[in-house]
């Protein structure tokens, strides 16, 4: 899941459309705010906004990027890597616990 900083002067979405390239070569039609994550909220204020987004294009990611591959996978695939602990990052689980929980994945 793409992760960035936000630049000075810079609208979020654009630096969703700025990540997803430079970590995956991606473009999107749509991006979906989901609200912010506090993941340490007993000890730091920091959070992150999650998004959800519909890709138009896949490629690679930036060779100045900390990504050496990434790969796509279907939802079912995903919810069964949550369940058998394969992931584990709490800022990937709480996006796709939001999405589900809305309807926007299934």
């Amino acid at each position: 899941m793409p992760r960035g900083t936000l630049d000075p002067d810079e609208q979020i979405e654009d630096t969703v459309r700025r990540e997803l390239s430079e970590e995956m070569g991606a473009d999107c039609e749509e991006i979906v705010p989901l609200g912010p994550v506090y993941p340490s909220n007993a000890v730091s204020n920091e959070y992150s906004d999650l998004f959800l987004t519909r890709l138009t294009r896949l490629g690679q990611p930036d060779r100045h990027e900390a990504v050496a591959r990434f790969e796509p996978l279907e939802t079912s695939k995903l919810r069964s890597m949550i369940a058998d602990e394969n992931v584990d990052d709490g800022i990937t689980l709480a996006a796709y616990a939001r999405a589900t929980a809305r309807g926007l994945i299934v």
